[in-house]
């Protein structure tokens, strides 16, 4: 299945470069970095290009510690820096990387990471050492799947052409359209469907589709650090960062640890949570990659607003003034146009209010 790659660190007087194009189309560049939300399909491009080319796939943590000698003059397909990582603040690992292929020499090399655990001009300048002496290295990421590209991920989990089609188009009447975008989600999605039926009620939907999005389901990763966090610890996490989005209307969050800026703030401004824990909870594929480097945004406004209307109800039941959260949302007792998706799902998470919130926008109901 062919993927479609957009590079990211273009000249700015040639904007055409970063068009979305085939991931083959930089088969010749002798090294490139490819960068994709968790479960994007990372390691099955890869894999597949590197069958395609007679080249070695081998993941980070295997590569630094396999002898150069074995590894020489091969193309190199090096997959999960992020999985070698300790984590985002971890720059020795890609100064390990960088000492180590130099000892190797490789004929081409391509490294993969997550877009959360990059860290942007810092790791290209790190890496720079060994890549300057090629040219240019392109930053690619990977785009969203296409329409045929999801029916080929369907047609891999056993579906024939008019199921996957009926299927597709189920999930995008129930505002699941998402879910279609990444590999991983679709077919958590597909399994999930198949082990029983679609959720009767759009609350149930919605509950299951964000518990899918909140775990980890990369094995290794899952062991320590961001990836212990279950989907139930971080669930209220993703919806404070989810409320804080939506109403205060920026752009993103930086996963940087500085300030950031008013439209990109950083992670360690929402102070309500640990901030290991608020980066765990980024790192989840509730988020995706935001059009800034070494930023996440919500992964789908709809999701964004199920979780940011939970997260409130709990504060409110924890003892912030209703009228508060009611005030946040809009003025002269109606939500702001933006924000009726937030107030109509905090009239499901927050029975209690209910007639007000329905009395302040009737299309809550």
């Amino acid at each position: 299945m062919t993927r479609t790659v957009r590079q990211t660190n273009i000249n700015p007087n040639q904007p055409e470069d970063g068009a979305p194009r085939p991931f083959q189309d930089f088969g010749r560049a002798r090294n490139l970095v490819l960068l994709g939300d968790p479960g994007a399909g990372k390691t099955y491009v890869f894999k597949e290009a590197a069958a395609a080319e007679g080249a070695r796939f081998i993941k980070a943590r295997a590569f630094l510690s396999t002898p150069a000698s074995t590894l020489a003059g091969q193309t190199l397909f090096i997959d999960g820096l992020d999985e070698k990582r300790a984590g985002r603040g971890d720059r020795d690992t890609v100064d390990a990387l960088v000492i180590k292929l130099f000892e190797v020499n490789p004929s081409k090399v391509r490294i993969s990471c997550r877009v959360a655990d990059w860290l942007g001009e810092s790791d290209l300048a790190a890496l720079q050492p060994y890549f300057e002496q090629y040219g240019e290295t392109p930053v690619l990421l990977l785009e969203s799947l296409s329409r045929t590209e999801q029916l080929a991920v369907l047609a891999a989990q056993g579906a024939g052409q008019a199921e996957a089609d009926a299927f597709l188009a189920q999930a995008t009447d129930r505002g699941l359209g998402d879910f279609l975008e990444n590999p991983q989600n679709l077919i958590m999605l597909w399994r999930a469907v198949q082990a029983g039926d679609w959720p009767a009620t759009r609350k149930a939907l919605f509950e299951v589709s964000t518990n899918l999005l909140l775990q980890e389901f990369d094995r290794e990763r899952a062991r320590a650090g961001s990836g212990s966090y279950s989907a139930a610890e971080l669930q209220l996490i993703a919806g404070g960062v989810c409320a804080a989005r939506l109403i205060s209307d920026i752009e993103a969050v930086s996963l940087t640890d500085q300030e950031g800026t008013p439209d990109i703030p950083g992670y360690r401004s929402v102070t309500f949570f640990p901030p290991e824990r608020v980066q765990a909870a980024l790192g989840r594929r509730v988020f995706d990659a935001g059009q800034e480097p070494e930023t996440v945004d919500y992964s789908h406004r709809t999701t964004a607003e199920y979780l940011a209307a939970e997260f409130l109800a709990a504060r409110v039941r924890a003892g912030l003034p209703f009228g508060r959260v009611v005030a946040l949302m809009g003025g002269y007792g109606h939500p702001a146009s933006e924000l009726r998706g937030l107030h109509a799902w905090l009239a499901v998470h927050l029975p209690e209010g209910a007639d007000e919130l329905i009395e302040a926008d009737p299309m809550v109901s």
